[in-house]
């Protein structure tokens, strides 16, 4: 094992460098949503979380299920790929293959809560990233704990123990380079799951989830309930409650498509929530633009469109800058400032290889302004 470590160890982290590096996706510059992955979680000899009378495998299967059929009737042009249809075990690297070889324009993962608490009650919904706190690392670590079952365990917790909070370290080395669309779909089923079941809301919070790893796509996890909680367990357990999320997910999904493929769409999750504990990055995420002269004027491209201030400019998935301002009760994002329109206009055509939607702005003392009337400045 120790000739494993010394081998795989620098392997994986040269591959690892070489991904943040690239966009692997095809799916890079959406434009039409032709394909989704469901993936029901856990299955054969992985339960999954245990309820009083009920197991996580078999309602997260009936959900996908449901889910996938709705898709199919209402959108005849979309090929839906499931990771399983039956009660048999699909491991973690295989769920994400199984996305990746179909060129799934969304993976959709859904798996039930559990908590040791059994008054730990809501609806949360994970996109990939690295959280530091306990509460939600408790989450993580239970996820992958199906990793257990895989049959080269052996090796992977040599690099990899799903018990071991330090070996969550290599999630702080991938970037997710679909960070915006995931956060786009994952606050849209956030809301629809919530208003739906009148459940806790949770949040969508950025968690170092294994299945969500390899995923060449925009990908979330739902947890749509706690099986641990008797009253949740008991609702999940029937097909009303079934239904409804299953038609709360196909919702969300109908209205990411129609955001993608209008070209309107940019992170404008009011629910999404990062660690408190995750610092911001020094000089990369600044306070608001404060008004100074009038010679204080901009070009700039917004990608993000928040209710509440973002605690952290990784949510963007962005290199650059991030610069905000305040616009009645939303904060507006942004990058790229120039008083050039013609760098800003080029700038934003790349920027949307990786952010559909981002769109130019003018920015005057610290307030929007028409494009076209700082253009007439700017000459």
């Amino acid at each position: 094992m120790n000739v494993i470590k010394r081998v795989f160890i620098p392997f994986f982290l040269a591959a690892v460098v070489l991904f943040c590096g690239q966009d692997l996706s095809a799916q890079s510059n959406l434009t039409k949503i032709k394909s989704v992955c469901i993936d029901a979680g856990h299955g054969g000899k992985d339960p999954g979380a245990v309820g009083s009378s009920s197991h996580e495998k078999r309602i997260a299967l009936s959900i996908a299920l449901k889910l996938g059929k709705m898709i199919e009737s209402n959108f005849p042009d979309v090929k839906v790929v499931y990771t399983r249809k039956t009660d048999v075990f699909v491991d973690l690297k295989r769920r994400s293959k199984i996305a990746n070889d179909a060129h799934a324009d969304l993976f959709i993962s859904i798996h039930l809560n559990s908590a040791e608490d059994r008054s730990a009650r809501g609806i949360e919904t994970l996109v990939l990233g690295s959280n530091s706190s306990e509460q939600n690392m408790r989450t993580a670590m239970r996820e992958n704990s199906a990793l257990k079952y895989e049959s080269d365990y052996s090796v992977i917790r040599e690099t990899f123990d799903p018990t071991r909070p330090e070996s969550y370290i290599i999630f702080n080395l991938i970037r997710n380079v679909h960070l915006n669309e995931s956060l786009l779909f994952a606050s849209l089923a956030q809301e629809g799951m919530v208003k739906a079941t009148g459940w806790r809301d949770r949040k969508v919070k950025q968690q170092p989830v294994w299945v969500l790893k390899d995923a060449s796509m925009p990908a979330v996890l739902v947890e749509v309930g706690f099986i641990s909680n008797p009253t949740e367990e008991r609702a999940l357990r029937g097909e009303t409650t079934q239904n409804t999320i299953a038609k709360s997910l196909f919702n969300a999904f109908k209205e990411y498509k129609r955001q993608m493929e209008s070209n309107t769409s940019v992170l404008s999750a009011s629910t999404v929530q990062v660690s408190d504990n995750e610092p911001l990055e020094e000089g990369s995420l600044l306070p608001e633009t404060s008004p100074q002269s009038n010679d204080d004027w901009f070009f700039a491209i917004q990608i993000g469109n928040l209710s509440e201030p973002a605690k952290n400019n990784r949510i963007f998935g962005v290199s650059e800058s991030v610069y905000h301002l305040r616009d009645g009760n939303r904060y507006k994002y942004y990058i790229c400032k120039t008083k050039s329109y013609e760098e800003v206009a080029r700038k934003a055509a790349e920027i949307r290889k990786k952010i559909k939607g981002a769109f130019v702005i003018g920015v005057k003392e610290g307030k929007l302004v028409n494009v076209a009337e700082l253009r007439k400045i700017a000459k």
